[in-house]
């Protein structure tokens, strides 16, 4: 709606997916009627003028207001790297209202500590440290050190316990990528103070000067999210004399990330092995995007491509198996062009062993959208897909939303959900439609010529507290994914989204980069899985 005045005015929910996401989005009272109140919604929209309604125990709206951008009292901040050894970034945006002294913040860090779960969630035990997993506003003046930063911004002396001690973040991803949001009540103006985020075991790792709210004004206006573009490069032998194609690397690109998911071939057999120096050389066992434009040779591939202060690439380094084979997947929360730039493999020791150069694909990309299946489901999604048929290889990327909250997977520390037979589970499927099990069919594989299921690996690995999740997989095997349903499973291993997979313009026989090298059909036809969530 638009104005506040009755509920014909206030109009019903805004949101644009298939199913209501605000249906499950409800607060707590303290004793005193108090309601902190969160929510995650993962669409966008104008709000300028919208409604903003809260209900009561029984339903009835009790109350109303309309949204205004502000622009007052709006700070920012980069977070850089506090500490010794760290490496952590990241950035936060506040809002300050001096007429409720009152100070909302949202943000993110990059490079903490993997996979951590915090013991307010199901099944997690970390955060328990004082300031661990915080993201706070302190007192001080510079982020020089501990005593120019100064303790949390509140009054110690009138104010118990310290609010900012709940304010934070509650898991990390397994590159380290956490958000965090908080609220908080005193008459401090934030603006011009340090911004601090706290690890695991609560010590500093990283800082920035929240801006004055006035320079905030001035910043631009963020653009909505892009849709999803996807790179492909396969990388070549640098020595000529082994031959041609070595590996492969699809990344897929929204408007704030970058998804890669591949695999070579070739390289030395069971790294790392266990208690050795295996894969610690500088670049040792890596695969990064470069900045060059040509993989002639170091000179022209340029070095690692990447826009934080520090290299992201440093920690990404793949393991091979006993056929010398790497399944490789990373997460950088940065986008870039990533046209005609190298993609490099390195070895054990860290050498330049083979090299290709990404091109946009638009032959074999398939998108679906993801509707809820099931009786009761409200989980929706999207999911894009790359199929090269040289190879036979079929990567993907996606999401959803609605799912159990706080789910982890037993696959991750301290977790023990995704256990069932296809629990947590995003797979494409034989069938014609998503009519009922019978049209969706089973998994897109061969079941009489490959054991195990290899889709049986490939899903989402935790959810947040609002119940979305992201998925990836890389799977081999003869079958065009087309036209064919897209399915994902809840914890307990049953359907509850279903979308058929749009059919993209035909493949060509072999596929070229942007090197103008032809892709050759050297893996073997039979399926090999690489899933998961980053």
């Amino acid at each position: 709606g638009s104005a506040c005045d009755d509920a014909t005015t206030q109009g019903g929910h805004l949101y644009s997916a298939d199913t209501d996401p605000w249906a499950d989005i409800r607060y707590e009272t303290d004793a005193d009627g108090m309601a902190h109140m969160v929510f995650e919604l993962h669409e966008i929209h104008d709000l300028t003028g919208k409604p903003f309604v809260i209900h009561d125990n029984s339903g009835a709206r009790v109350a109303c207001g309309l949204f205004a951008v502000m622009e007052a009292g709006v700070s920012s901040v980069e977070l850089s790297p506090y500490g010794d050894g760290s490496t952590v970034t990241g950035a936060a945006t506040v809002l300050y209202i001096a007429a409720i002294d009152a100070i909302y913040m949202w943000g993110h860090a990059m490079n903490l500590e993997a996979n951590l779960v915090s013991s307010s969630m199901t099944g997690g035990s970390d955060c328990t440290a004082t300031n661990g997993c915080g993201a706070h506003i302190h007192m001080g003046t510079a982020c020089t050190d501990v005593s120019t930063q100064g303790g949390h911004l509140y009054n110690s002396s009138a104010t118990t316990p310290d609010p900012w001690l709940t304010i934070g973040y509650h898991n990390t991803s397994a590159t380290g990528y956490a958000t965090f949001s908080g609220l908080a009540f005193g008459p401090y103006d934030p603006a011009g103070k340090p911004f601090v985020v706290h690890n695991n075991a609560g010590d500093r790792v990283a800082c920035g000067m929240l801006a004055e709210a006035e320079e905030a004004e001035e910043e631009e206006e963020q653009e909505p999210e892009a849709t999803m573009q996807v790179y492909h490069a396969h990388a070549n032998w640098m020595d000529s004399t082994k031959g041609g194609m070595m590996g492969h690397m699809t990344v897929f690109v929204n408007g704030t990330s970058m998804y890669g998911v591949g695999f070579a071939t070739g390289l030395e057999p069971n790294l790392p092995a266990a208690d050795s120096t295996d894969c610690t050389a500088t670049n040792g066992c890596g695969f990064h995007i470069h900045t060059g434009s040509a993989c002639d040779d170091a000179t022209t591939q340029g070095g690692h491509l990447y826009s934080a202060d520090t290299d992201p690439w440093a920690d990404i380094r793949y393991e091979t198996d006993a056929d010398g084979m790497a399944h490789m997947v990373f997460e950088l929360h940065e986008i870039h062009d990533l046209t005609g730039k190298p993609f490099v493999i390195h070895d054990n020791s860290g050498a330049r062993v083979a090299c290709g150069l990404f091109a946009v694909m638009e032959a074999g990309v398939s998108s679906v959208e993801l509707s809820p299946y099931g009786e009761g489901s409200t989980v929706t999604g999207a999911a894009t897909v790359l199929y090269i048929a040289a190879i036979d290889a079929i990567y993907m990327w996606g999401h959803a939303m609605n799912l159990e909250a706080n789910l982890v997977s037993s696959s991750m520390t301290g977790g023990s959900d995704c256990t069932a037979t296809n629990g947590c589970g995003a797979h494409i499927h034989m069938g014609t439609a998503c009519t009922d099990v019978s049209t969706q069919g089973g998994h897109l594989y061969n079941s009489s010529a490959t054991t195990p299921d290899p889709w049986l690996t490939i899903g989402y690995h935790h959810t947040s507290a609002t119940g979305y999740a992201t998925f990836s997989g890389l799977a081999f095997g003869p079958y065009d994914p087309a036209g064919k349903p897209f399915v994902v499973h809840n914890n307990a291993g049953d359907r509850v989204a279903c979308g058929m997979l749009s059919a993209p313009p035909t493949t060509p026989a072999s596929s070229t980069d942007a090197s103008g090298s032809s892709t050759d059909a050297s893996v073997s036809a039979g399926w090999r899985p690489l899933g998961g969530h980053w």
